[in-house]
């Protein structure tokens, strides 16, 4: 069955533009690069922020702060939406997947950690034969996360100055992380849309801009310098992001909460 979400992105389909890619890091510490650094704050280091501040949770307790996971990804779905009418379709599956584990959280009393809101949602019976709960936490995560591992395998190929173009990374990216569980309706939605992706000194540039509310000031730096200071803060992004991915699943898997199905 399709759900709600992926019928929505079918039948509102938008022109196409820029994708971001973040990119994250194995730790706080190693997500600063000492390569070139933009003075004003860029969008990937505003993002990245929010993603770090999980990884003392996930390293001391091996557990995800509901409350600061949804904050970091609805962040990144803010600033994301800057990229283009392509990003804002991910930008709509991530916004229908932070408000299902939202209602989720609520309805289970809004427990501190990941772990005690996917044992409660397992205890309900989320999990069915081969298949999650529409509606649950779990489905929505696991969902998220996909589209997380997305973004990173984007971000690394964007951090690399040899990489490939845009569209020839987003296509990688997708058919490694999403495309296995996507019908042929919406692998064609987002095969177009991936195409349509702009150049990599269009997607760095967009990716260096300031967060709105630096807007008002100067971005400092000439446009080249930014864009070579985001690239290497893509770097620490990319890490970030995976650690935080990995943590989540990891949860998922041992409560044996999956969903393998193609939408």
């Amino acid at each position: 069955m399709m759900s709600a979400v992926m019928r929505a992105l079918i039948l509102t389909p938008k022109p196409l533009a820029p994708q971001s890619a973040p990119a994250l890091h194995d730790s706080a510490a190693a997500a600063r690069p000492s390569q070139p650094r933009a003075e004003s704050p860029t969008l990937v280091r505003v993002i990245n922020q929010e993603y770090e501040a999980l990884l003392p949770s996930i390293a001391r307790h091996g557990d995800v702060p509901v409350g600061q996971l949804l904050h970091a990804i609805d962040t990144q779905a803010t600033h994301s939406s800057r990229l283009g009418s392509f990003m804002r379709l991910v930008v709509r599956c991530d916004a229908h997947n932070t408000r299902t584990v939202r209602e989720s959280w609520e309805r289970h009393g809004r427990p501190a950690g990941l772990r005690r809101l996917l044992e409660a949602e397992a205890a309900a019976g989320v999990q069915q034969p081969a298949r999650l709960e529409e509606g649950s936490a779990a489905l929505a995560l696991l969902w998220s996360m996909r589209m997380k591992r997305f973004w990173a395998e984007l971000a690394s190929g964007l951090s690399d100055a040899r990489g490939g173009s845009p569209a020839a990374l987003g296509s990688l990216a997708y058919d490694r992380e999403v495309a296995p569980f996507h019908g042929w309706v919406l692998r064609g939605t987002f095969r177009a849309a991936l195409a349509a992706l702009p150049s990599r000194e269009a997607m760095l540039s967009a990716l260096s801009l300031p967060p709105p509310g630096e807007e008002a000031e100067e971005a400092e730096g000439e446009p080249q310098a930014r864009r070579e200071a985001v690239r290497a803060e893509l770097e620490g992004w990319v890490a970030v992001l995976r650690r935080v991915a990995d943590a989540v699943e990891s949860l998922l898997a041992e409560l044996g909460l999956r969903d393998d199905r193609r939408l």
